[in-house]
């Protein structure tokens, strides 16, 4: 592909997921409506997005509710969510022709049945991933930039105590872990090398944006009052 979807597509699930955390801290209805919104349109965007919308949400809901939030506004952000992105499957799924990410999951259950788990690509998987994020052809300096500004002027202590600053990693790192696994199901039904040549720097374009945001959050960021446990948002 062209990679033009990436762009709308990273801004979609990254500013979705921003909102989302952001409303359950400050238990408000209209930034968690906003995020169905526009986790939808990253599920419409990129096929990729039912991934890693639906995942990294199940994620962050479950981190939550292990915290003790007890009430995730599900009736306000979960309908703009599927009649967006819902609609948009139903319409690639009658007029669409499927692609390695759509086919891969089955194809990966049948080959894990027979004993094959191509450990391989696990190894080519994260080895690729390692060097292209240190490529300076590709990230440029974002980074060292993203990595000293961590250890130079990030203020450690506050993630320790406030909640959005602990989920926004954890998005990222929930996003991370999905799309390796994203590529180690496609390399049952492909030429794993190609596909992470010709596609990581778009895919983990997200990733790339939110660590970006996170950092300057942490470092640059007004300090929030930590949350309190039990701490809800209210049923819509």
């Amino acid at each position: 592909t062209s990679g033009y979807a990436n762009l709308p597509f990273s801004f979609y699930l990254t500013a979705g997921l921003l909102y989302w955390i952001e409303a359950l801290a400050g238990r408000d209805h209209g930034p968690m409506f906003v995020s169905g919104l526009l986790l939808g349109l990253s599920i419409w965007t990129r096929p990729e997005g039912l991934y890693l919308a639906g995942l990294t949400l199940i994620i962050l809901a479950a981190a939550a509710r292990l915290r003790g939030q007890a009430d995730l506004g599900w009736r306000i952000w979960l309908p703009p969510l599927v009649l967006i992105g819902g609609s948009w499957g139903v319409f690639a799924t009658v007029y669409g022709r499927g692609g390695p990410i759509s086919s891969a999951p089955a194809a990966a259950m049948q080959e894990i049945v027979n004993a094959q788990f191509h450990v391989e690509s696990v190894y080519l998987i994260f080895r690729f991933l390692g060097r292209t994020f240190l490529d300076l052809d590709t990230w440029g300096l974002l980074v060292p930039a993203v990595v000293l500004s961590i250890l130079v002027g990030g203020r450690w202590r506050r993630l320790g105590r406030e909640r959005t600053l602990q989920m926004e990693l954890l998005a990222v790192a929930s996003m991370g872990v999905i799309l390796a696994g994203i590529y180690y199901l496609i390399s049952f039904v492909g030429d794993i090398v190609y596909y992470l040549s010709t596609g990581v720097d778009r895919l983990f374009l997200p990733v790339g944006l939110l660590v970006v945001l996170w950092s300057v959050h942490l470092t640059f960021g007004r300090p929030s009052k930590p949350q309190q446990q039990g701490k809800e948002v209210e049923p819509g």
